[in-house]
């Protein structure tokens, strides 16, 4: 038996219709709201908008404000954390190195491969590990 991992919160886009008896979401998985942030941008440039989330966890209904586990919020009454663009892959977050049906990227670690990230959120990180990083999206 494999383990199972309970994340903070799933959020949903909407139901995409692909024939007359079968539809599809996208799901995507966040521990906390900067992740959250993250994803919603990630989905939004791959042409999906997450429109609900629902929490799994007590801190995961603190995140969207909700008062019980899986009650769905709508992704616009979440107040959102403030981001900023990712200094460091200058608001890239993914680069492609070889194109193809199946790319080669390389995405930035500091963002996620978003292109954005919290205020200051690079101070974390040494010198040498952001030069190495930045030479990577030049």
């Amino acid at each position: 038996m494999g383990k199972s991992i309970t994340i903070n919160v799933i959020g949903s886009t909407e139901p995409e219709k692909i024939s007359e008896t079968e539809s599809r979401c996208y799901q995507c998985h966040a521990m906390n709201k900067l992740e959250m942030k993250q994803k919603k941008i990630k989905m939004e440039r791959k042409g999906y908008k997450i429109t609900n989330w629902v929490a799994q966890t007590k801190q995961g209904c603190k995140m969207i404000g909700s008062y019980d586990t899986w009650e769905e919020i709508k992704d616009n009454q979440i107040n959102h954390v403030p981001t900023v663009k990712c200094p460091i892959c200058n608001g890239q977050g993914v680069k492609v190195l070889i194109p193809g049906d199946v790319p080669l990227v390389n995405f930035c670690v500091i963002c996620n491969g978003s292109g954005v990230t919290r205020k200051g959120y690079w101070n974390k990180w040494q010198q040498w590990q952001l030069d190495n990083i930045k030479k990577e999206f030049e």
